[in-house]
């Protein structure tokens, strides 16, 4: 289920849902409510690790297209031999 939200509650998302699964864990005596309080608390974790793993792959990303982009910019001469 995605929905859109405004920047600034996309970066809260995480938090807001890891705090409600902590005070539904700490509040609840119902194992039902527990477990939804875990869940919750497991799906913030997943997406602040989700996000990690794709902003170090857009970091690596870049600086491999940059590092190409800087070997296409040397040109080689193979000078023949006597």
């Amino acid at each position: 289920m995605k929905f859109w939200l405004p920047d600034s509650l996309y970066r809260l998302k995480p938090l807001l849902i890891g705090f409600a699964g902590a005070s539904l864990l700490y509040l609840s005596k119902n194992l039902f409510i527990s477990v939804l309080g875990v869940l919750c608390v497991a799906y913030a974790f997943w997406i602040l690790v989700m996000r990690l793993l794709w902003s170090s792959a857009v970091t690596i990303k870049a600086r491999r297209s940059s590092a190409r982009a800087g070997q296409r910019k040397i040109h080689r001469v193979n000078f023949p031999s006597k």
